[in-house]
């Protein structure tokens, strides 16, 4: 519960990046695009 609230807030601060379709939705979801960065984050850390 805890990783999802997680990648959905994460989601909100970084959504102007993700495109509206024709129909008024957005492209991906809130929650998947937190979460690919917060595995991006993770996965590739700066060094």
């Amino acid at each position: 519960m805890i990783a999802f609230a997680w990648a959905y807030i994460v989601g909100i601060f970084a959504h102007e990046n993700i495109k509206v379709k024709n129909h008024g939705n957005l492209a991906k979801s809130l929650f998947k695009y937190g979460l690919q960065i917060i595995a991006n984050t993770f996965l590739n850390p700066l060094i």
